[in-house]
């Protein structure tokens, strides 16, 4: 989708920026279905912030990259 084509330059860079620290992923829920189920997700896009293996937030929508980068420091505190 046209949201998520744009979300992708965002997650790219916030995976470039965070790297060592947070392993940021894109999946693929058309290819990966299974993946989706697992983690609840519904709709595209979204985001599922995952710490200690356990699911802490979910957020659905189209964000700025402040807005995803105030949430992925938040997993590092």
């Amino acid at each position: 989708c046209h949201h998520c084509k744009h979300m992708a330059g965002v997650v790219n860079g916030l995976a470039k920026s965070y790297a060592g620290q947070i392993a940021v992923l894109g999946v693929n829920v058309e290819t990966a279905p299974e993946t989706a189920r697992r983690f609840g997700v519904q709709g595209v896009p979204a985001f599922v912030f995952v710490k200690n293996g356990e699911i802490v937030k979910r957020l659905a929508g189209e964000f700025s990259e402040a807005q995803l980068r105030q949430h992925l420091e938040s997993l590092l505190q």
